[in-house]
């Protein structure tokens, strides 16, 4: 059994190593928990040679490897691994994209589970139903979504994407549905930036002279360390010709390490409708976990 297993560790180093182009930025995570940071200038079937700014060249065996990964090295600056989760805030996305072949699975407030993955490096798509719907068989209200994100760079502090989502809430028979085209844009890197956007909902059911709320938000993550973050997360409705607005803020964390996130924040609500300002006086928790992968 023991030897089974050498093997296969053997055939995952070997497979790791080749997998890694020559140009490419890299993270190389020792078995003695080293990690060096640089350039594939040469690979072999028992050592990768890689181009460091610090030391120069460094050739490193095969079977010293505990991991690699492919990294932008602007992105990583200072820390010890790229933020793999910089492509979403509490819950709705940043500019920056998913890469192809990389995902995430991602739980909010234990029941609403959500998958979204790289098509490409520019385009993901995802969807979300929440654990009771799953379970009973779309026998009670429960919520099902679709999404899709089209992102791009602007240069090295910027991002630009834009999509749409679709979601459906209810039973069988008395499902309520409303989509929404979104847009945003993100100041700044992946270790701190800001996201500005904006969205119109298309599939809302309407009555006589009830408008589509126009949708705002404004959101900012900051890293302060290889495995914290600080974020807000902040949305804004408003229906003009109702005289209606709301919004909802938050102000939260996220602990991160490589392969794990955890997100908690709090939330405050307040909108005013028919001249009167309401605003939640009870601050309401939220909780996430989640788990990136790749294919």
């Amino acid at each position: 059994m023991k030897n089974v297993f050498l093997s296969f560790s053997l055939l995952f180093a070997i497979a790791t190593v080749q997998a890694q182009k020559i140009g490419s930025t890299v993270q190389i995570e020792t078995k003695d928990n080293n990690r060096i940071k640089g350039k594939v200038i040469e690979k072999t079937e028992t050592a990768l040679t890689i181009e460091t700014a610090s030391t120069g060249n460094i050739t490193i065996e095969r079977n010293k490897i505990k991991d690699i990964e492919e990294i932008n090295l602007v992105d990583a600056g200072k820390f010890a691994y790229e933020n793999q989760h910089a492509s979403r805030n509490f819950m709705t996305p940043t500019a920056f994209g998913v890469r192809k072949g990389e995902g995430y699975y991602k739980n909010t407030m234990l029941v609403l589970n959500s998958v979204n993955y790289g098509l490409t490096d520019h385009f993901s798509i995802g969807a979300s139903s929440d654990i009771i719907g799953l379970l009973t068989g779309n026998h009670v209200p429960f919520v099902m979504s679709f999404n899709t994100k089209l992102s791009t760079p602007l240069g090295n502090n910027a991002a630009i994407a834009g999509g749409f989502s679709v979601a459906s809430v209810g039973a069988s028979g008395e499902r309520v549905s409303a989509g929404i085209l979104y847009s945003v844009v993100t100041f700044g890197d992946k270790n701190k930036s800001l996201t500005l956007g904006g969205g119109y909902p298309i599939a809302f059911q309407q009555t006589n002279n009830q408008s589509n709320p126009l949708l705002f938000t404004i959101s900012g993550q900051y890293r302060l360390s290889d495995n914290f973050s600080l974020l807000t997360e902040n949305w804004f409705a408003s229906a003009v010709s109702a005289g209606a607005g709301g919004g909802v803020g938050s102000l939260g964390g996220r602990y991160m390490r490589k392969g794990f996130a955890f997100d908690f924040a709090v939330m405050f609500a307040g909108g005013t409708a028919f001249g009167q300002t309401v605003v939640a006086a009870i601050p309401i928790p939220f909780v996430s976990v989640t788990i990136p992968f790749k294919s």
